[in-house]
């Protein structure tokens, strides 16, 4: 037997995939085969992604800022370009965008986006959208003392609430084996 599933996560993790399109990359212990399509191509390492209502795939690439939409009939736009601290070489810091949540609001999404500073903040913005553009970022919440290289993660409730979760950030370099 076998499906073909197309593998929205290696566009948001960015997982290098088989360069042979058509033959299965997996075969898993019941025989089904899985196959992977790209669907979006040219993301410069891409973090989050997310489903509107329409059924859309909402992208974020984490270092140039970039967010863009692919519909379901396959066209891909970027909706805009949120402004991150670009790379310092002498302090090995630089902003992330790191999540990404959409719902529906009257007239379009309402689109919120987690992204981290150089400068140890953290901030939840909030933008209107058409599906085509962003409008202007409005900063609903800033967090303080949060170390650039932290991933944050939001998702909206049905009751109006968003939810924000932070790693935990208490020594600089929590995977680190000096830290422990």
């Amino acid at each position: 037997m076998r499906f073909t599933h197309i593998i929205a996560a290696t566009v948001a993790l960015g997982l290098a995939m088989p360069a042979f399109a058509g033959e299965g990359f997996k075969r898993l212990t019941d025989g089904t085969e899985l196959m992977a399509t790209e669907i979006v191509s040219g993301l410069d390492r891409p973090s989050r992604i997310t489903v509107d209502h329409e059924g859309a795939l909402w992208i974020i690439c984490s270092h140039d800022g970039r967010v863009l939409r692919r519909t379901v009939d396959g066209s891909t736009i970027v909706v805009g370009q949120i402004d991150v601290d670009s790379y310092n070489a002498e302090t090995g810091q630089h902003g992330l965008l790191s999540g990404i949540a959409v719902r529906q609001s009257q007239i379009g999404f309402d689109v919120f986006v987690a992204i981290t500073r150089a400068a140890s903040t953290a901030s939840i913005i909030k933008m209107t959208s058409d599906g085509r553009s962003l409008g202007a970022a409005q900063t609903i919440m800033s967090i303080p003392d949060v170390p650039y290289n932290r991933r944050l993660d939001i998702e909206p409730m049905s009751d109006g609430t968003l939810l924000v979760a932070i790693p935990a950030f208490d020594t600089p370099a929590p995977l680190s084996p000096a830290t422990v």
